[in-house]
């Protein structure tokens, strides 16, 4: 009997596979090692598979759209209720399977490569400013508790530095002063590891973007037509952030021109992170 809808459980090593044939009937039901999930699935005929919305789910949805098949992804909140028993991986590859088949079921877009990369892009930036406010937090704790204070503010830390310098000060014992530079080393590091994420802010959107949606949203409320090139224009704009095809739309291109290139957490034009949080195009604008 042919499959025609196969419920795909997806792990690290070991993955499951629940498939029925069009009256439902339990055709396949088997255990798959990771290396044998591509060839698997090049063997089967073209039928429906549903993957439940967690970790590596597009890339595999991408391998095995690759050999015909029409994948979906689940939310995984949308597979709990068809879980029929304890769970186990076999229970639920089959409620993926079950719930897949649903007509009214809601499923999540697949992301192409490059908009994983824009999204990894900015997570990783992100980890490394939440690094950076934690080494900020750090050295002005234990400089407090030498009697040493600056005012509030990320590039206030240079007056902590400078006091680090200062080799008669006798509150700050020799011991303490060899374990802030560590930090103090870590911290201009970070400046130097933290990817730039060029003319976009931290959700992916251009200026130019930007300004295309403010002309739409105008036109829109004072009842005017929205013209044909403004719209071809903006959706243009959005497939390119979004797919990747300009190459400052993935932040892999030169900066906003004007925005200094600075070391991280030592100097600030605003607010804390408010011009890491919107690109270097904030930090251009003193955002």
């Amino acid at each position: 009997m042919q499959v025609t809808t196969i419920g795909l459980d997806l792990a690290k090593r070991v993955f499951q596979v629940h498939g029925v044939d069009a009256d439902g009937r339990v055709v396949v039901q088997r255990r798959l090692q990771r290396g044998e999930v591509a060839a698997f699935f090049a063997d089967l005929p073209p039928c429906r598979v549903g993957i439940e919305a967690c970790a590596t789910a597009h890339y595999w949805a991408r391998l095995i759209g690759a050999s015909g098949h029409q994948v979906r992804l689940i939310p995984p909140s949308y597979v709990k209720p068809y879980v029929r028993r304890s769970k186990t991986d076999a229970a639920d590859a089959a409620a993926i399977c079950e719930s897949v088949g649903r007509p009214s079921m809601r499923f999540v877009p697949v992301k192409s490569a490059a908009q994983q990369a824009a999204l990894l892009h900015h997570r990783v930036r992100d980890l490394l400013v939440r690094q950076r406010t934690m080494l900020i937090n750090a050295l002005r704790g234990h400089f407090a508790e030498f009697g040493i204070i600056a005012p509030v503010g990320r590039h206030r830390v240079v007056d902590l530095i400078s006091r680090l310098q200062d080799v008669d000060d006798a509150n700050m014992p020799a011991l303490a002063r060899e374990a802030l530079r560590s930090l103090i080393a870590e911290l201009r590091a970070l400046g130097v590891r933290r990817p730039r994420t060029g003319g976009m802010d931290r959700l992916g959107s251009t200026p130019a973007l930007k300004r295309g949606q403010t002309e739409a949203r105008t036109r829109v409320q004072a009842r005017r037509p929205l013209s044909k090139t403004l719209a071809h224009h903006w959706c243009d704009l959005g497939n390119a952030a979004i797919a990747g095809q300009d190459g400052r739309a993935l932040g892999l291109g030169q900066d906003v021109a004007g925005s200094p290139s600075v070391p991280v957490g030592l100097v600030s034009t605003g607010e804390q992170d408010g011009a890491d949080r919107l690109g270097s195009h904030g930090a251009a604008r003193g955002l």
